[in-house]
């Protein structure tokens, strides 16, 4: 019967040295694929991130404008903002946007639509549906501003040549928008100014009042893979943790009968744990970064990548942030338990001679004190 008891002993410790070392391994991915979650999946916190982003709201700005001037149409139509723009300084290309499409109106849309496509993952939609408010666009190009801007730009061109001169002289004789990018003299300039500025103003007006982007419309069967592959990625990120908790608590049937057994067994692993935690901050970071890159190509392609890439940087340091809280507090939590456990065990050692057990170890059984680092 004692070698059956020392067997069934034996299997039970090699177990639990199984279920500790797996423990160590899986804790530290478990907590860093929680701070990914609660950064990535978290609207509130994207949103923050994206929003203190100035060169997103550029993105987003830009084409905004480029629809509105009519660059999108045929070739020989409106205008090339990259073109029109190209004689100024970037800090006056700066100034002209500003006075024309507001910063804070793109950073309240990219809040906006940042809600809006975490609603979809929650939802039955096929894809997402991103509705842009135009109201305040249209109020605001509304006004002298807009004039103001085409004048300057207009300014910043060369000078037109002879040449130039009857090209678009005859251009808005006849009616068409063929654009040539120089500043005619005198009142043809005001002219230019005036046609581009009713032209701005009746794109301003046919504009809706909200409109509503559909990104992977033309992908349904894509982009229900890709909801169901964050979906599952949120829920392996908020609740993958609670596997290696279950392992310390086998843990705890297997092999703890006492208290200071229970500190040695839980607190090693927490202790690796923790440490290994700190040292996937060095570098773990490639791992979360990466699928991101790949699930943004999966979503928009290099446009999404551009974006992603501008706000990497302040989603890295939030995830950085949570993980080493979560490192510091497995930390801690394994030295308190071994410092219990030893504690425990001096106690127990000043009193064995009386033949009483240590109250904290009441209704426990007692064995040989352990040796080793689980006993």
């Amino acid at each position: 019967m004692s070698q059956t008891d020392s067997l069934g002993r034996t299997v039970r410790r090699v177990l639990a040295i199984l279920l500790a070392v797996s423990f160590v391994v899986l804790m530290p991915l478990a907590l860093m694929a929680r701070s990914v979650a609660a950064v990535v999946f978290s609207p509130s916190v994207t949103a923050a991130v994206l929003t203190r982003q100035f060169s997103l709201a550029e993105d987003i700005r830009r084409p905004v404008f480029e629809a509105l001037l009519g660059s999108e149409g045929e070739p020989d139509q409106g205008l090339d903002l990259a073109q029109a723009l190209g004689y100024l300084t970037p800090e006056e290309q700066q100034q002209v946007l500003d006075s024309l499409i507001p910063p804070r109106w793109a950073q309240e849309q990219v809040e906006a639509a940042v809600y809006q496509t975490y609603a979809w993952l929650d939802s039955e939609d096929p894809h997402p549906t991103i509705t842009l408010d135009m109201r305040p666009v249209k109020i605001h190009l509304m006004d002298s501003a807009v004039q103001a801007s085409v004048t300057r730009v207009i300014d910043s061109w060369p000078d037109c040549t002879a040449d130039k001169l009857a090209e678009l002289a005859a251009s808005l004789l006849s009616g068409k928008r063929e654009m040539l990018y120089c500043a005619p003299p005198g009142a043809l300039g005001d002219l230019l100014a005036n046609l581009l500025t009713t032209g701005l103003t009746a794109s301003v007006q046919a504009l809706p009042a909200d409109l509503v982007l559909t990104p992977g419309s033309q992908r349904p069967a894509e982009m229900l893979g890709l909801k169901q592959d964050l979906l599952a990625l949120r829920a392996i990120g908020r609740w993958g943790w609670l596997v290696p908790m279950g392992m310390l608590l086998l843990i705890l049937a297997l092999v703890v009968r006492s208290v200071p057994d229970w500190g040695q067994w839980w607190g090693w692993p927490l202790l690796a744990a923790g440490l290994l935690s700190l040292a996937s901050l060095l570098g773990g970071g490639w791992l979360w970064r990466g699928l991101l890159l790949e699930i943004a190509t999966q979503a928009g392609g290099a446009m999404v990548l551009d974006l992603l890439d501008g706000v990497l940087a302040g989603l890295t340091a939030q995830v950085a942030g949570r993980q080493l809280l979560s490192a510091v507090g497995l930390l801690s939590s394994g030295i308190a338990l071994l410092v219990m456990a030893r504690s425990v065990r001096h106690k127990r050692a000043g009193v064995s001679g009386s033949g009483t057990n240590p109250p904290g170890d009441a209704g426990l059984e007692t064995e040989p004190p352990p040796a080793g680092m689980f006993g």
